[in-house]
């Protein structure tokens, strides 16, 4: 027997709206407001009719829904100045940029009005909703704190690496879509990597990926006489170079690093071996200096939490296709948070655990985490659902299940996956980057005259506020004000 639910009153659908709208009598004018649920619109029409002036979006999650509202409500008869877009939510990529862009342009005013009988019909859409809501404010609120901490080395680290960005070749042009359909395995330093030691052994041996190591887990693998195809690296903090200190003591000289143009300057200090950089969102300095020789752009990698993330994204624009994740847990295994010859990991202590939070493993158990590692998975899925045609296997034993993967241990792979050599020793050869040195030029030339017209604008502010000084110290108020109003 087919059951009839419906999202409005037979008989009166607009007295029963009206108890809706009668929550929301004081709204302030800058607020934004976002309808949930549309029906057959009456909620929003009469809210409009009582708050004309807001700015506000239209959200449904079901496109049936949509289709319903817009083929019997005429958009002309809406404040359209003030509608800002009509939001389909039907998938997490799209509902997440709605929120971040919500965010970035409401300055924090914002309410949801919600059509009560579609929050009770569509219960997990609504859930959704509201998680995806708060886990945006969530992430905002950290990147705040990220931009507030690391401001200032992000522009020492891209001002003293800037002469390391024009020595050395930019991975993503001189190599972009190099290797199609290679597979490539994302090593990080998380402690099921231990487990999993002889089976990155036999394929690098062999081999039958490109090995890329992540953060601290290049001291996992050297701890066991491993060389990846390649380290990465992009973390702004001084304490990024004691990742690399080893390699620094032992000369190791053949591990390429590809660096964002961001990271801690010391890090790239006496490197013994090859360097290759990638420009990063967060790298002002570049982004205004640079223009590729050809007249192309210059692709940017975007800032994450995790150099995992960052790294995902390399290599997507390389081409490498599958990506397979080793050591990705993301979260804590008993007391352990790092793998072996992470020497300056520390046990998990008493407080931290009181403090995790349980998410679900690759397994359907539940695992302890801490707030950074769930961001940096959340960070992760968003990143994986917003590339196409990309397959990501994760073989991470007891590891946080990650959205957008496959779980499958790692022999299991090599046993599918990895039959053949497909590593070549000299991947990374090529030219050093040639960036249009005329635009270089150019832009250094705007920079001296912005900077000598700043400098002439202080010396003026001073004259005028000595000026207004020795006037203020003779009494003479009335003439002090003349300056200030020129």
């Amino acid at each position: 027997m087919v059951r009839r639910l419906y999202l409005h009153s037979k008989y009166n659908p607009i007295r029963e709206v009206e108890t809706i709208i009668e929550e929301y009598e004081e709204v302030e004018p800058d607020t934004t407001v976002i309808f949930y649920g549309t029906g057959l619109g009456y909620h929003i029409d009469l809210f409009l009719q009582k708050h004309p002036d807001i700015n506000y979006y239209i959200y449904e999650p079901i496109p049936e829904l949509l289709y319903t509202y817009l083929s019997y409500n005429s958009l002309k008869r809406l404040p359209s100045l003030r509608l800002k877009d009509i939001i389909l939510a039907d998938n997490v990529l799209d509902i997440r940029k709605f929120f971040n862009q919500l965010v970035d342009k409401a300055g924090g005013k914002y309410i949801h009005v919600v059509l009560s009988s579609h929050k009770n019909i569509f219960t997990e859409e609504y859930e959704r909703f509201l998680d995806l809501f708060k886990e945006t404010i969530k992430d905002k609120k950290s990147s705040i704190g990220t931009n507030l901490a690391f401001q200032e080395r992000w522009i020492l680290n891209s001002m003293k690496n800037f002469k390391e960005v024009l020595s050395t070749p930019n991975i993503l042009l001189e190599k972009k879509g190099a290797f199609k359909n290679k597979p490539a395995i994302l090593v990080a330093a998380g402690p099921s990597l231990d487990e999993e030691i002889e089976n990155v052994r036999y394929i690098k041996g062999k081999g039958l990926a490109y090995i890329f190591s992540v953060g601290s887990a290049i001291n996992t693998l050297i701890h066991h006489n491993i060389y990846p195809d390649a380290a990465t690296t992009y973390d702004p903090g001084v304490f990024n170079q004691k990742v690399f200190e080893r390699i620094k003591e032992k000369g190791i000289s053949d591990i390429p690093v590809i660096f964002g143009s961001s990271v801690g300057y010391e890090t790239l200090i006496n490197y013994p071996g090859d360097k290759y950089h990638m420009i990063t969102s967060q790298d002002t300095v570049s982004n205004y200096y640079l223009k590729n020789q050809d007249g192309e752009s210059i692709s940017i990698m975007q800032d994450a939490p995790s150099i995992a993330v960052v790294t995902v994204q390399l290599l997507y624009e390389l081409g490498f296709n599958p990506i397979v994740l080793v050591g990705q847990n993301l979260a804590y295994k008993g007391k352990e948070r790092h793998s072996e010859g992470v020497y300056y990991s520390r046990e998990v202590s008493e407080k931290e655990m009181e403090k995790g939070l349980w998410v679900k493993d690759v397994y359907g158990n539940e695992v302890l985490t801490n707030e950074g590692f769930n961001r940096m998975k959340q960070q992760m899925e968003y990143y994986i659902e917003a590339l196409p045609n990309i397959e990501i296997i994760n073989t991470t034993k007891g590891g946080a299940q990650i959205e957008g993967t496959s779980f499958r241990e790692l022999t299991s792979v090599i046993d599918k996956h990895l039959k053949e050599r497909v590593a070549e020793d000299n991947w990374l050869e090529g030219n050093k980057t040639q960036y249009d040195k005329g635009y270089l030029k150019t832009q250094s030339e705007k920079i001296d005259r912005a900077y000598k017209r700043a400098f002439k604008l202080i010396d003026e502010y001073y004259d005028i506020i000595n000026i207004i000084e020795k006037l203020i110290n003779n009494q003479n108020f009335n003439q002090s004000k003349k300056p200030m109003q020129n």
